[in-house]
């Protein structure tokens, strides 16, 4: 029996938020726009895909704040590594998904990382 995962997306044109709820319907997908401004409810979440519209450091302290308590997946849209004052780095609970790949190449990427709890 695998678990029912409650994912977080935060995307603020929600196109990715859509694509995930038909890609993987067997999860729970909810929406939120203003990350920077509500995160107190964000530990119901046992994923949160962060899709990034800004500069990294308007968001350090959200990722300061949770990057051991929940699962963040981080979709950028470069390739270019994230510079080291930022300390974002790939772990057990902060995994980066490159955005700019192909809707497959990002549902490939996802269910790796989900594939990890569900089994």
């Amino acid at each position: 029996m695998s678990q029912v995962l409650n994912i977080l997306v935060c995307d603020q044109n929600q196109t990715f938020f859509r694509y995930f709820r038909k890609t993987f319907p067997e999860f729970s997908f909810s929406f939120f726009l203003n990350v920077k401004e509500d995160i107190s409810s964000f530990e119901e979440f046992d994923h949160i895909i962060f899709i990034q519209e800004g500069p990294v450091e308007e968001y350090m302290m959200f990722f300061k704040q949770f990057e051991e308590k929940i699962s963040i997946i981080f979709g950028i849209y470069s390739r270019k590594p994230i510079p080291a004052k930022y300390e974002i780095n790939e772990s057990s609970h902060v995994k980066l998904l490159y955005m700019l790949e192909t809707k497959i190449e990002i549902s490939r990427e996802l269910k790796k990382y989900f594939g990890v709890i569900v089994l």
